[in-house]
């Protein structure tokens, strides 16, 4: 439990003041299949036509569908 709340502690680091991080050596725990559906996923969603995926705007937890051009707003809770 300690290691698992010590890479969340430097995974929110990571988010909140260099605001990315990169993940090696994923390849190890999680099968190949299923990092492929993922990405199969993430084409299928990109592909979705913009006027549907507005049903899907971003809400106030930051999730769903930002538009292009539309800018990032950060509340810092």
């Amino acid at each position: 439990e300690h290691e698992l709340l010590s890479l969340a502690s430097q995974l929110r680091e990571a988010c909140e003041e260099i605001g990315f991080f990169y993940l090696v050596g994923f390849e190890e725990v999680l099968p190949r299949s299923l990092c492929m559906k993922c990405l199969d996923a993430a084409r299928q969603a990109h592909a979705i036509d913009s006027d549907a995926k507005s049903a899907w705007l971003m809400d106030d937890a930051d999730s769903g569908y930002m538009p292009k051009g539309a800018s990032i707003r950060w509340l810092g809770c």
